[in-house]
């Protein structure tokens, strides 16, 4: 029985409480929803140390339970200060944050690395790389290819104009596809409206010259009900991953597993 007392406190401290930020990151790979298994940690680790010590850019993958109602970008601003990821005078350092139950992902991107790995470029990995393995439940498929995808962007020489061209292109397309539906969805809301207002004049008699009160507040309730259908069928598209990228500067943060 006191066993049992003992474990709700625990847990309803757990509840209360935000998740508290490390002074230093255990390493480069830092899950502490317990969701990656060892071996993919240790070897993704390997991996991101092996990138560092090739090209001094560090990559950074957090991953937490909650936020506990905070936003993902202050608390990955928090991250960015604390621990003061990248090298000090090139600002070279890549955050990833990830909250399993706000499905909310983000990429912070060092100042210096801001012109490679850009906004736009941060939020096609997100959508397109970790997302879509994030639905699946394949976590360690979407982080991995996403660390690939970075590290190859970041470390390239040139630009990365033939990647922005697709991105602004998918992206235009995307609104094309996006404005037609509205349209249609206008329109189907239109018809709606005026089928509504003809059964209520059929109803009330069509020798009526004008709506008394009670239509007028009908049609007003189900024209609101129709327009809020239609929004939220537009503005939600379940309950997917959704992420943003922002900048910071480095300091000079190391791991207790090696780099610096």
């Amino acid at each position: 029985m006191i066993r049992h007392i003992v474990f709700l406190i625990l847990l309803s401290f757990s509840v209360v409480f935000p998740f508290n930020i490390p002074d230093q990151p255990k390493g480069r790979v830092n899950d502490y929803s317990y969701t990656l298994s060892p071996s993919f940690i240790d070897r993704l680790e390997k991996k991101l140390e092996d990138f560092e010590l090739r090209t001094q850019n560090q990559i950074v993958i957090v991953m937490i339970d909650s936020l506990d109602g905070e936003d993902i970008e202050g608390f990955s601003m928090k991250l960015a200060e604390k621990w003061k990821i990248g090298k000090k005078n090139l600002d070279n350092g890549v955050i990833i944050t990830i909250a399993m139950a706000e499905r909310k992902i983000r990429i912070e991107v060092g100042y210096g690395l801001e012109e490679r790995l850009t906004d736009a470029l941060s939020s096609d990995i997100i959508r397109n790389i970790i997302a879509p393995a994030f639905r699946e439940k394949n976590y360690e498929k979407g982080i991995e290819n996403a660390v690939e995808r970075i590290m190859a962007i970041i470390s390239q020489e040139g630009d990365n104009s033939d990647d922005m061209r697709k991105i602004i292109f998918e992206q235009n397309s995307f609104l094309k596809y996006k404005m037609f539906f509205k349209f249609i969805a206008l329109i189907f809301a239109l018809i709606g409206i005026f089928f509504v207002i003809d059964i209520l004049r059929y109803n009330f008699g069509n020798d009526k010259k004008y709506y008394n009160f009670l239509e007028w507040f009908l049609i007003f309730s189900i024209t609101l009900l129709i327009l809020k259908i239609i929004f939220y069928a537009l503005m939600s598209g379940g309950r997917g991953y959704t992420g943003g990228s922002g900048g910071f500067r480095s300091g000079g943060g190391g791991f207790s597993g090696g780099g610096g």
